[in-house]
């Protein structure tokens, strides 16, 4: 039985865009066309073909220079296709430039491009400040204090400046679009709307994507399926990138119960933010890889429904290899974990970003 915990919550930290750069050209197949932009910028790689191979990755930057962004990809077609090339990487000290249509950010060795393209993350050499919006899952796993320590311990120049959190019960985006209060006074849209943030990270309550909406319209209390999900995902990304911040969602879990659906529910998610340009995070992708070889990994609290500390640690792994494009294994940060089990979750977050990311 769903408890009337799922606090919905706001917590913050920021990122800012790092630029794409100079002139595009057409290429077959997606090529690397970006011209290298000497002490400033990389040329923007060329667009793909309306059907067949991505858009070229952008130019990479001299040292110091940031690096072209890659323009859109095919409309369908290849890696990179629907989103947008990857950045390029730059040689020294310069920052990958966006993409396209959110194409990755390059970093050193193009950090975001990969399977099906990536999406912009942000620029690396900036502090962080990302507000977070959700529920008792997002609240429960800790995933904003553990996501900042994973980030600030790992072997990058990124940094987490801050991470405030807001909170209510059982309730998803659609409560938050349409009444908004949260338990701190806040008010979700208007800390969107306030460009306080560089990142705004989306956690919904949609446990399974075929499943029917049960709204409490008075209250806002309730749980949905994709239909719900995909209307208010969109209408929030559309309001986060009005305010110049970078969109992010992540898929949480099923009940522990309830798990036929599980990937499906993941690719639901995956479907939102890819629909609209939002950086994806498959969190639970994690859990579902580590339960396949340690079935008795204990990532549900007693209640079989929200987080234990363990979950949320996996899920901030995954936000990690997300956000900066590398890989947790090794981070020091554990989380109270031991380190033979932390180092499989650390192993886990990679695999599942490779496997479901953008």
């Amino acid at each position: 039985m769903i408890r009337r915990f799922a606090c919905s919550l706001c917590i913050t930290f920021g990122l800012l865009a790092c630029g794409g750069s100079s002139s595009t050209s057409e290429c077959d197949d997606g090529a690397d066309c970006g011209g290298n932009g000497g002490e400033a910028a990389g040329g923007d790689g060329g667009e793909g073909p309306a059907e067949g191979g991505g858009g070229g990755s952008g130019g990479s930057g001299t040292p110091g220079g940031a690096a072209g962004g890659g323009s859109a990809g095919a409309a369908s077609g290849g890696s990179g296709g629907g989103i947008g090339g990857a950045g390029g990487s730059s040689s020294t000290g310069g920052t990958g430039g966006a993409g396209g249509i959110g194409a990755a950010a390059g970093g050193t060795g193009g950090a975001m491009g990969g399977a099906g393209g990536g999406v912009f993350t942000g620029d690396p050499s900036k502090p962080w400040n990302m507000l977070f919006i959700g529920n008792s899952f997002t609240f429960n796993s800790g995933i904003a204090d553990k996501t900042k320590n994973v980030v600030n311990q790992g072997q990058t120049t990124i940094k987490v400046n801050k991470s405030e959190l807001s909170v209510n019960w059982y309730r998803g985006l659609y409560f938050h679009w349409n009444f908004g209060n949260n338990v701190s006074g806040g008010n979700t849209l208007q800390l969107i709307r306030s460009k306080a943030y560089t990142h705004v990270v989306l956690q919904d309550f949609m446990l399974h994507p075929t499943a029917k909406a049960e709204i409490n319209m008075a209250t806002g209390e309730g749980t949905y399926g994709m239909d719900v999900a995909s209307d208010y995902g969109k209408r929030f990304i559309d309001e986060i990138k009005k305010a110049g911040q970078v969109p992010v969602v992540w898929a949480i879990w099923p009940e522990q119960d309830k798990r036929t659906d599980w990937e499906a529910l993941i690719l639901a998610y995956k479907k939102i933010a890819k629909d609209n340009g939002a950086v994806f995070v498959p969190a639970s992708a994690s859990w579902l890889l580590a339960l396949k070889e340690r079935p008795n990994l204990a990532f549900w609290d007693a209640d079989k429904f929200h987080p234990s500390s363990m979950g949320g640690y996996a899920c901030a792994c995954v936000f990690y290899a997300v956000l900066t494009g590398k890989s947790p294994v090794g981070n020091p940060f554990i989380s109270g974990i031991d380190a033979d089990t932390a180092r499989f979750l650390q192993e886990k977050a990679w695999q599942a970003y490779q496997m479901y990311g953008n």
